[in-house]
């Protein structure tokens, strides 16, 4: 299935215990933020990754421009915001790197 973000650039900044995934297109800026928390479980002994924010109007503004949504595109299109951060979160923090596309 194919991502309505996945050819908008992104960046990831870090600002104390949160991460924040950029989403910027020509004058259109939105973004994501997810809180580090440690567990306290044996099991899973690793951070885990909170979605504590998004503000992407702008984002959806100009996916719409490029390709008319209708109203049974809203839960695709959250979903979309979802799954797409924390992949690109999930790629920043094995990885290191600031700048995906």
């Amino acid at each position: 299935m194919n991502s309505h973000l996945q050819n908008i650039p992104t960046s990831i900044e870090k600002v104390n215990e949160d991460y924040i995934i950029i989403y910027k297109i020509n004058d259109y800026v939105g973004g994501c933020t997810y809180k580090q928390t440690n567990t306290k479980s044996k099991l899973q002994p690793q951070p885990i990754y909170i979605l504590t924010e998004v503000n992407m109007i702008n984002i959806i503004s100009y996916i719409n421009e490029q390709s008319p949504l209708n109203d049974g595109d809203l839960y695709t299109i959250q979903m979309d915001i979802r799954n797409h951060s924390l992949n690109i979160l999930n790629d920043y923090l094995s990885s290191g790197s600031t700048s995906h596309t």
